[in-house]
């Protein structure tokens, strides 16, 4: 839709004000430490230590999020807060990415601010740190958008972005450059020709792509990250029995409805319906199921079509009511952040200032971590840190074992980390049976001079490992437990409390050297 000056003025004005909101009310926020962003603060750090990423990280996704968020923390500085601004920047890139989508199909420009601030408030305002499913998420709008297009280059520019997509997270891509196909077939007027030749370009850019990431690797290297991403998969496959909820089936109906009628011609039909779906997907492969609600922007345009097509008028009453029970979930997150900020708490994982557990003292972990300025964790991680900073004076590299969700704990010079080692541990996604074998030869054999443990729910994957390789740490009389009291950031909510501790383990020579330095 081609828009006059004023209205582009006016367009620009709305996108401004709602991108300056948004880094007014993250600018006034405060956040708790929550161990997933500490995933990709663990991964850049990896990085700038001269690290490789596939080499020396045990990783089932890409590894774009975090080369891009190492670029960013590079020109900007290394820290916590510059970490978060990078994903307020993709914020606004997805907004106006958001915005050029609805413009080329939505004659109503009120209901395209409407659509706006809606995906701003709604969607835009619980992602505060960077996150592959937000990356993608973005990524996943580019290729719709540029896949619109009938000119080749930018054809072939979709075809990029879904390779760096893929990159970023493989589910993602995959879904995306199924529902791009789809596209492209439709939008070529069932013309086999001028489909083939649209995806010749969209899949060799793709391609491209990929092959560049994957061409500075070795083949032992790909044949592992192909075994993580097929034991990622095989891991994940209950998530397909719990996904028959009331909830995705109403994704499910509006997404296939969306599809029926958009084969027809009906373009914000067809993108609402593929770009659903996509996303329906990506959240039973993918965690932390809010990040994928980036669909909410076009929901309002496909209410308005129905409303204006005679047709299709008596459908809106309930689309309408299927499009609340869909968002209603985001608006609960969304709800809880802006209550946390009036009433003075930090948001956490769930946004719930009534799940924080008030027995622990919590403070900004800027004060023994410097580069952590702004992130809010319990005050015991200083006090680890503190106990740790002793050994420094050793003039010596100090081997760990640091199976907990504080990676930066171990990001000091004198430690010395294992050469390949996952940035989270789960069973069946990175802990394969041979690393464990592996760690549980080490810590038996006296390798480590310190071995921190974390003690997680019996509901999680990785439990019965944990708590056999305490076991082992707790009758090795070369290792001695100095602390079992420290706080993890899961200890912040209030009903994981019984197992959250991290266990802290010196192996006698180490304390034996301490001892000796203290008396000199």
């Amino acid at each position: 839709m081609k828009t006059s000056k004023k209205i582009f003025l006016e367009d620009f004005t709305v996108i401004i004000l709602i991108c300056l909101s948004l880094f007014s009310i993250f600018h006034f926020k405060e956040f708790l430490v929550y161990r997933d962003f500490l995933i990709i603060w663990d991964g850049i750090q990896e990085i700038r230590g001269g690290r490789s990423f596939y080499e020396n990280i045990i990783i089932p996704i890409g590894a774009f999020t975090f080369h891009f968020t190492y670029v960013f923390l590079e020109i900007f500085g290394n820290s916590w807060y510059v970490l978060q601004i990078s994903q307020i920047f993709l914020n606004c890139i997805m907004l106006i990415t958001a915005y050029l989508i609805l413009r080329k199909h939505e004659n109503n420009k009120y209901v395209t601010y409407i659509a706006l601030i809606i995906f701003a408030f709604i969607y835009l305002i619980l992602l505060n740190h960077p996150w592959y499913n937000n990356l993608a998420a973005l990524l996943t709008l580019l290729v719709f958008y540029f896949i619109d297009f009938k000119s080749k280059t930018i054809i072939i520019l979709a075809g990029v972005m879904n390779g760096l997509l893929f990159i970023t997270k493989y589910d993602f891509g995959a879904y995306t450059f199924m529902a791009a196909t789809i596209y492209l077939f439709i939008n070529s007027n069932r013309s086999f020709v001028g489909f083939f030749k649209k995806f010749l370009l969209f899949t060799s850019a793709n391609c491209l792509i990929i092959s560049i990431e994957y061409m500075f690797y070795s083949k032992e290297i790909i044949d592992q990250i192909l075994k993580l991403v097929f034991l990622n998969a095989d891991s994940r496959s209950y998530r397909f029995f719990e996904s028959i909820n009331f909830l995705n089936i109403c994704k499910f109906y509006l997404s296939l409805w969306c599809l029926f009628y958009g084969w027809g011609g009906n373009k914000i039909f067809l993108l609402a319906g593929l770009i659903m779906l996509v996303s329906l997907l990506s959240d039973l492969t993918g965690g932390i199921f809010y990040t994928h609600y980036y669909y909410l922007f076009i929901l309002p345009s496909m209410l308005n079509q129905i409303r204006l097509k005679h047709n299709l008028r008596k459908h809106f009453l309930i689309n309408s009511l299927l499009v609340i029970i869909i968002i209603l979930p985001s608006m609960r997150l969304a709800f809880f952040s802006y209550e946390n900020l009036l009433r003075g708490y930090a948001d956490q994982e769930y946004f719930n200032y009534r799940d924080l557990n008030t027995e622990i003292e919590i403070i900004d972990l800027g004060e023994c971590f410097p580069e952590l300025k702004r992130l809010l964790g319990p005050a015991n991680i200083c006090s680890l840190k503190s106990r740790l900073d002793r050994l420094a004076k050793l003039n010596k590299q100090i081997k760990i074992l640091n199976l907990t969700e504080l990676g930066f704990i171990d990001n000091q010079k004198y430690f010395e980390k294992d050469s390949q080692f996952p940035l989270w541990l789960k069973n069946g996604v990175t802990l394969s049976k041979s690393l464990e074998t592996e760690l549980i030869s080490n810590v038996q054999s006296n390798y480590y001079d310190i071995v921190l443990i974390e003690s997680i729910d019996e509901s999680l994957s990785s439990y019965a490992f944990r708590d056999y390789l305490k076991k082992i740490a707790k009758n090795n009389p070369a290792l001695e437990l100095v602390a079992s009291d420290i706080h993890s950031s899961t200890c912040l909510k209030r009903q994981s409390l019984r197992n959250c501790n991290i266990h802290v383990y010196y192996s006698k020579d180490l304390i034996s050297l301490l001892d000796k330095k203290v008396l000199q």
